[in-house]
């Protein structure tokens, strides 16, 4: 089921688990503010799979894809500690 269509209830989850996501997702910041605003202070996301998958080019969205140290950096910048990466 799609998250990012659900109602948004802020700070509802405790944890949030994604597989494959960041790499399919279209809007990538979009999808990292969501997810930061949905988790309770504390809440944890898990997110398993590569940045690009299937053969995804840098030029198949409008929007921008990220490298993963950009990546990191937003993830930081909207607030998540990284545990591990």
């Amino acid at each position: 089921e799609d998250f990012a269509a659900q109602p948004r209830h802020e700070a509802q989850w405790d944890a949030l688990l994604t597989a494959f996501f960041l790499d399919a997702c279209p809007h990538v910041v979009n999808a990292v503010i969501l997810a930061h605003r949905l988790l309770r202070d504390g809440g944890l996301w898990i997110n398993n799979g590569p940045l690009m998958y299937h053969g995804q080019s840098p030029t198949s969205s409008d929007a921008p894809r990220l490298t993963a140290d950009e990546l990191l950096l937003l993830l930081q910048r909207s607030g998540f500690e990284l545990l591990e990466h």
